[in-house]
């Protein structure tokens, strides 16, 4: 009779190994999305999104004054967005009304560094890199 050999808790050690890899710096929070994120782009001008710490955001075109005001908050790996206003040197205010401006993408990398997201139902990706803070 054939004896099976016995699973010691060495045997899963490799298993554990890759899933702390696979796992670890995989994490969505709110504490890695505070900051300025600018699109990765060509262009010579891109848009540079701000998260604040009270749920607000901007979103400015870089080298420009003004720009895009709202709210977000994160639920999981969902990055909801709402418009709330426009920001320029003649103040700006509230264009919307009462249009639904909210917004879902799916953060598939959160790093200190980069950033990638995809609107739900998109194909591609849109990747982002951390840059120096920017008020609106």
């Amino acid at each position: 009779m054939k004896t099976r050999p016995q699973a010691t808790p060495w045997s899963f050690a490799p298993i554990a190994v890759l899933l702390f890899v696979a796992c670890s710096g995989s994490s969505i929070t709110e504490s890695k999305l505070i900051g300025s994120w600018a699109v990765d782009s060509p262009l010579p001008k891109t848009f540079v999104y701000t998260f604040h710490t009270n749920h607000t955001y901007g979103m400015t075109l870089s080298g420009e004054s003004g720009g895009v005001v709202g709210t977000w908050k994160l639920d999981g790996n969902q990055l909801v967005t709402a418009m709330g206003a426009i920001r320029n040197e003649f103040g700006g205010g509230n264009i919307f009304g009462t249009m639904d401006t909210s917004s879902t993408n799916r953060i598939s990398k959160l790093t200190d560094a980069v950033m990638v997201w995809r609107e739900v139902g998109e194909l591609n990706g849109m990747q982002l890199k951390r840059v120096a803070g920017r008020e609106l």
